[in-house]
């Protein structure tokens, strides 16, 4: 009998709500505090996705490997950043290999003195076409505008590593 391999039997994740999730047979949770490790957005070259979740201050992104990703940012007071618009299918990131991941940026000025604005671009590009994840961030100059990628970890692993 042929038996599967690691990636074949990685299962779409099954979402409990809003922020709990079940994938490969471990909870995870985006509310506020989760923990995770931070990745260069060029990392996922090379990864192959196989299910993701698009809201309108975050992306997941789940790959064949087991590895959840969100890139999201964290708000504070005086900003606001939120994915502006998406070029192409999200869908063609799904079960291909990421050739390409790049980033880039465009740091404008407000015509209001003391006000800044930040588009970040990102794009992917796998065999069934190219995707752009276009973030607009708006601030009164003080606060961070960027957009973070994280490796997100499970629960139980969240809590084990809090208590060493």
């Amino acid at each position: 009998m042929k038996q599967k391999s690691k990636e074949q039997q990685i299962q779409n994740p099954e979402f409990i709500d809003e922020y709990l999730f079940m994938f490969n047979g471990k909870l995870y949770s985006t509310r506020q505090g989760f923990e995770g490790y931070y990745k260069d957005f060029k990392e996922l070259k090379g990864k192959t996705i196989i299910s993701y979740k698009k809201e309108n201050d975050y992306i997941l992104f789940f790959t064949s490997c087991g590895e959840v990703f969100i890139m999201y940012h964290d708000q504070e007071c005086c900003e606001n950043v939120y994915i502006e618009s998406v070029v192409g299918d999200l869908d063609d990131l799904l079960d291909a290999v990421i050739l390409s991941a790049e980033e880039s940026k465009d740091h404008s000025n407000f015509p209001l003195e003391d006000y800044s604005c930040t588009w970040t671009f990102y794009k992917l590009r796998t065999q069934k076409g190219y995707i752009d994840i276009r973030w607009y961030g708006s601030s009164n100059g003080y606060y961070s505008e960027s957009v973070s990628l994280l490796g997100i970890l499970p629960i139980k692993q969240q809590n084990t590593d809090q208590n060493l």
